[in-house]
């Protein structure tokens, strides 16, 4: 008998950013795209369509397009390769020497005492992050899970780098928590004197995130554009929603406290 294929259930559960990882695909992050030669995502609708072509589509159609076969063929690859939870691959994260004190990082008003409390810096050693401002990621279990980058205001992330956990999170033990997009944002608010902050480091949640947030009975969610993420929120936490009048990275302490 045929294997059973969800074809809906395997485009949107698999974001855009793991099926680029997986085929080596350079891309870079902005808002709510991801750009590559020759094709945009639309992370919020994980969808892409190619600006100079008529391509566009699921994950399962831009996989189809890049590596040919049968739908089927392609749906069964992406099933096998991102939801069959008995894999858990393994990657050898080194752990990167960072200049805390560099001018690429003091751009971003950010102090060597607060680079080192989140463990950032400029990375100047032969990397994927050679060039760019690294942030470490730290998971839920206190793990390290790799390294993500900015420069001249474009985010880079590594093969193989899912978003299953939340900047800032291992650190929360309380109930309630201020939910940010970026991963800077979490630290403006940090220095603001509100250190229950975390960030989703992009403007879409995934699942693995939702879960982790169910341990939170009350969230500050301070996003931009906050429609899809904060309906699946109120399935579980009460949510406060202000509209921002200004981006968070410009926000006071006042400004914070007015708030609560």
């Amino acid at each position: 008998m045929a294997e059973f294929l969800d074809f809906k259930e395997i485009s949107q559960r698999i974001p855009f950013a793991d099926l680029l990882d997986y085929l080596n695909i350079s891309y870079t992050s902005k808002g709510k795209e991801l750009k590559g030669e020759g094709f945009i995502v639309d992370t919020e609708k994980n969808l892409y369509f190619n600006p100079k072509g008529d391509d566009k589509g699921s994950v399962i159609n831009f996989l189809h397009a890049h590596k040919g076969g049968t739908l089927r063929d392609t749906a069964i690859e992406l099933k096998k390769q991102f939801l069959d939870e008995s894999k858990k691959p393994q990657r050898d994260i080194p752990v990167l020497e960072l200049e805390r004190d560099h001018p690429a990082v003091s751009k971003f008003m950010i102090n060597e005492e607060t680079a080192e409390y989140f463990d950032l810096g400029y990375c100047g050693q032969k990397s994927i992050m050679a060039g760019k401002v690294a942030f470490r990621i730290i998971d839920h279990n206190n793990e390290l899970l790799g390294y993500i980058g900015i420069k001249e205001e474009k985010w880079f992330y590594p093969k193989g780098f899912k978003r299953d956990t939340l900047y800032n999170l291992y650190r929360q033990k309380q109930e309630a928590v201020i939910l940010t997009v970026s991963v800077l944002d979490v630290i403006h608010i940090h220095g603001l004197g509100f250190p229950f902050v975390v960030g989703q480091m992009g403007t879409s949640a995934t699942n693995s995130q939702l879960e982790l947030l169910r341990k939170f009975k009350r969230i500050l969610l301070l996003h931009p554009e906050p429609e899809n993420i904060r309906n699946r929120l109120t399935e579980f936490a009460f949510v406060k929603n202000p509209l921002l009048e200004k981006p968070v990275g410009e926000f006071t302490k006042d400004d914070v406290s007015a708030l609560f």
